[in-house]
């Protein structure tokens, strides 16, 4: 068994593990020997997938305060947060904006020049802080460029699954891995240990989370005998597309999408009328469950009823504005598909494709739209190949 030793050991590399190595190796400067560790490719971690934004108090001159955002986050947590922990990272946020803001994440912009906000379920004032609609993907990309700076003492171990965390004496002494790419096994000892593994989504069947989102870092640790917090707590998104369950961004609802039921009704002035859509997360998921279970909902093609995102009042200029990673040939694709079908089913179910997610692959999409718009799928790809060859530098979301 090969063995290596390091001061520090962090175990996940993600938004979180990302900036804590960062943090200890400037605040040492340079001093400590960091081991990142991670089951996947440092640039894989489930953080890239976090497309809306980031919470933050920067207008304070227009009206927003750290109060406000703390009461909004208490308020939001039916009182159950720890309020201490709430307070600090209120006070903390708008100091990570501004370095990830000098480190060099292209934020969206006002046209005066300031980071631009827009609204958020659950807060009382707009204060999501976003890079259009790749804002983890870019934050993750920052953090990873500075680390870069700090090459001489951050060792990566890529691709090692770790499968024990040991304690000796009561204290951490290191881990043992399976290095994926040689497969031999790897003991990984260090002076102090910080988890950064996720969550646990994949313990549903049917999840937004990416499929490394097993919990194995909650399984070690509770198997080590480290106490675990909160476990119940697992957010549930309102939003997603059907049937693959890819996530939609809250940004859908922040720039001003509406949850209709079957009746054609924007329910939630029922549950949450001076919020509406923007409520916190697990009221708006209640309160669509309320209207499926009271036969208001439309559906589904694998026999479960869902709940429409109506996006087509926004219109084409301002989904370009404010999700500008879609295309022009998406939205010209989803002007010809309109044209083409009045059923008021399909226009929804093409429409948030269009709008909000990036392109699948065409067997994914074929499980969308069904074997009879096939043609319609062959034109899309070949639309996007052809703006591929044209505009070399353009992303268009299907790798």
């Amino acid at each position: 068994m090969e063995v290596y030793n390091h001061d520090l050991v962090i175990l996940g590399t993600g938004l979180a593990g990302l900036r804590a190595a960062l943090e200890a190796a400037q605040q040492s400067k340079g001093e400590l020997d960091i081991a990142l560790v991670s089951k996947l490719q440092l640039m894989r971690a489930h953080s890239v997938a976090a497309e809306g934004g980031t919470a933050a108090v920067m207008r304070q001159d227009m009206g927003d305060s750290y109060e406000l955002h703390a009461w909004d986050t208490v308020k939001g947590s039916d009182f159950l947060a720890d309020q201490d922990v709430v307070d600090f990272f209120v006070h903390e946020m708008p100091k990570e904006i501004l370095h990830l803001d000098h480190w060099g994440i292209p934020w969206s912009r006002t046209e005066d020049g300031r980071i631009a906000q827009r609204p958020f379920g659950g807060h009382s004032y707009p204060r999501a802080v976003f890079a259009a609609d790749k804002t983890g993907f870019l934050e993750m990309q920052t953090l990873y460029d500075t680390l870069m700076k700090h090459t001489k003492k951050i060792n990566r171990y890529d691709e090692g699954f770790v499968t024990s965390i040991l304690i000796e004496n009561n204290r951490f002494a290191g881990l043992t891995m399976i290095d994926m790419i040689n497969g031999r096994q790897v003991l990984i000892r260090g002076k102090a240990l910080i988890i950064a593994t996720g969550g646990a989504g994949q313990i549903f069947g049917f999840t937004t989370y990416s499929e490394t989102v097993t919990g194995d870092g909650l399984a070690m640790s509770y198997r080590a005998g480290l106490a675990l917090k909160d476990m119940e707590f697992i957010q549930f998104h309102p939003t997603g597309l059907i049937p693959s369950g890819i996530l939609m961004t809250e940004a859908c609802r922040g720039e001003g999408g509406t949850l209709l039921n079957s009746k054609d009704e924007r329910f939630m002035g029922n549950y949450a009328p001076s919020k509406m859509e923007l409520a916190p997360r697990d009221m708006v998921s209640r309160s669509e469950m309320t209207e499926i279970e009271a036969g208001r909902g439309f559906p589904g093609p694998d026999g479960l009823d869902y709940i429409h995102l109506d996006l087509r009042h926004l219109g084409r200029e301002r989904i370009l504005e404010r999700l500008p990673l879609i295309r022009e040939v998406t939205i010209n694709i989803l002007g010809w598909t309109l044209s083409r079908d009045r059923s008021r089913s399909a226009r929804w179910r093409i429409t948030p494709w269009a709008a909000c997610i990036r392109i699948l692959k065409v067997t994914q999409l074929l499980k969308i739209f069904g074997r009879r718009a096939k043609s319609l799928v062959c034109h899309c790809m070949a639309q996007i190949d052809l703006v591929r060859i044209q505009q070399p530098n353009v992303w268009c979301g299907d790798e």
